[in-house]
């Protein structure tokens, strides 16, 4: 059995899988930080024992972290503590599964957007879009299914609105008065919405200017905590929601590590 780790800014993901790319996964969870990891941490390894069952052992984990070094230090040292496991932590690469790193410093293009593009790689060389809707988000185009061509990062919505409101006087005092526009509408009709609404068509405008320059056929692929903010308004392009994208892509590394 293998860990899979996704560390991001907010959450840990974690999935359990038996490391063939024909079988899903056979347990996964979430904790959230929200930037107290040591509190997670000490979440962590019981949500992982209670999803393995009996007579059921990890024998490796790998790990995508965007967190910087001092949690990859907690975390070499939680897996060997609690699982006597050596933590293995995926890089972006100048390629790997037929997919080509569209950045000239390939170091530089973080490992949780390159892992999540081979998570949405499929067989058919279609060309590509991932979204990523979490504490930043990520757009990433990758052509004929194969080949990185670069991609966007913008504030994620929270970002946006508590960037407006730490700006700004009168929005904040009227953000939470007035009438609140109805989900499906463009133009908010309150300060709230208004600013709520700005930060969703600031995203969907982004990643509907990507797709609609291309002249072949574009899968979406869409995952991170706010995208099921955004799914309804990309619905024209029949976006894929994929909750678990990383993983599915650390779970294929696994095949070749």
């Amino acid at each position: 059995m293998n860990l899979l780790l996704d560390v991001g800014n907010t959450r840990i993901k974690w999935a359990i899988h038996s490391g063939s790319l024909t079988e899903t996964f056979i347990a996964s969870g979430d904790v959230v930080h929200a930037g107290r990891i040591a509190a997670a941490l000490t979440e962590l390894p019981a949500a992982i024992r209670a999803s393995l069952g009996s007579g059921n052992k990890i024998s490796r984990a790998f790990i995508v972290n965007v967190m910087g070094s001092e949690l990859r230090r907690l975390f070499t040292d939680l897996l060997m503590r609690e699982f006597y496991l050596e933590a293995r932590f995926a890089v972006s690469e100048s390629e790997c599964l037929g997919l080509t790193n569209g950045y000239a410093d390939v170091s530089h293009l973080g490992v949780d957007r390159w892992v999540g593009m081979l998570g949405a790689m499929d067989e058919g060389l279609v060309s590509f879009c991932v979204v990523d809707a979490g504490t930043a988000v990520t757009i990433d185009f990758v052509v004929s299914g194969t080949s990185h061509t670069g991609g966007l990062i913008l504030p994620g919505l929270a970002l946006m609105r508590n960037a407006l409101f730490a700006a700004t006087g009168d929005i904040e005092e009227f953000s939470f008065r007035g009438n609140v526009a109805q989900a499906d509408d463009l133009l908010g009709r309150s300060t709230d919405s208004a600013v709520r609404f700005g930060a969703v068509q600031a995203v969907v405008g982004a990643v509907e200017r990507i797709l609609n320059r291309q002249k072949q056929p574009v899968r979406l692929v869409v995952t991170g905590g706010d995208a099921k903010v955004l799914l309804p308004h990309l619905a024209g392009y029949s976006p894929e929601h994929r909750p678990l994208l990383v993983l599915e892509g650390l779970a294929k590394l696994t095949a070749v590590a």
